[in-house]
């Protein structure tokens, strides 16, 4: 954008180099490109939406994206209390969805919307109860009434196992053996249509994917700003890494 900018200065300065003609056809195409570029840059940054203890995912997600930008190419990184339009999704390539209110949940019609934007090669980032705000029928609270599946509290967690300890979304994150606290957590989805890399034996994800289309979701039932407010340095470490390993992956960072 600066670039652009500083060429069209140099053409102001310079006009009487160049021939009207030649002057409007590279104004014309460097219009053009200024547009694309401002477009293209929108297209690749991440939102980040949530609600109530959503919400403090958000925040702690944005303060993580801060300690860790110089890992990611430039961006814009948006952060939203509330849900983000269906029809703002095509700006992003990569949507996080924490918790939202039930009032805030997307409607059949804007799921639709949604899963077109993750068939073309969009990536959907749900956090915890993230996966509930997608029901493709209001009236009932089934598995197949969500687009993605229904997220699960469990009352007495068991801890989970790794499923695909070789998982790009695993990497380093148990290099020293650890088992942190965050196996047991609570909140987890059904397994079906997904990949389990992190589960229980009942089937039900932790940590796992699922490809649509062209693009992509991911799954982590755990809340940073929870780990955090544990204090184990370990289990925030850990954790971190899995948050780097899912958005390097989104973010097509090699």
């Amino acid at each position: 954008m600066i670039a652009i900018s500083g060429i069209y200065w140099y053409l102001f300065c310079d006009s009487l180099i160049f021939s009207p003609m030649k002057r409007t056809s590279l104004l014309l195409v460097l219009g053009l490109l200024l547009l694309l570029g401002g477009s293209l840059f929108a297209a690749n940054g991440v939102a980040m939406a949530g609600q109530g203890y959503g919400h403090s995912e958000v925040k702690a997600l944005g303060k993580w994206f801060m300690e860790v930008e110089a890992s990611f190419p430039p961006m814009t990184v948006e952060q939203l209390e509330g849900k983000l339009d269906a029809g703002r999704f095509a700006d992003f390539k990569v949507v996080v969805v924490a918790s939202l209110d039930k009032a805030e949940h997307y409607t059949p019609q804007e799921c639709e919307k949604i899963e077109e934007w993750l068939k073309g090669g969009g990536k959907l980032v749900l956090v915890h109860q993230g996966p509930k705000a997608f029901s493709t029928d209001p009236a009932k609270d089934r598995d197949q009434s969500y687009l993605f599946g229904r997220s699960f509290y469990i009352r007495n967690p068991t801890e989970c196992s790794v499923v695909l300890p070789d998982s790009p979304m695993l990497k380093e994150v148990f290099a020293k053996g650890e088992r942190p606290a965050w196996l047991r957590g609570n909140i987890r989805i059904s397994g079906d249509h997904w990949t389990n890399i992190v589960g229980d034996e009942n089937g039900l994800c932790l940590i796992g994917t699922r490809e649509v289309g062209s693009g992509k979701v991911y799954y982590l039932g755990n809340e940073l700003f929870r780990i955090e407010a544990g204090k184990k340095a370990e289990d925030i470490a850990a954790w971190k890494m899995v948050l780097r390993n899912v958005f390097s992956e989104a973010l097509s960072v090699p």
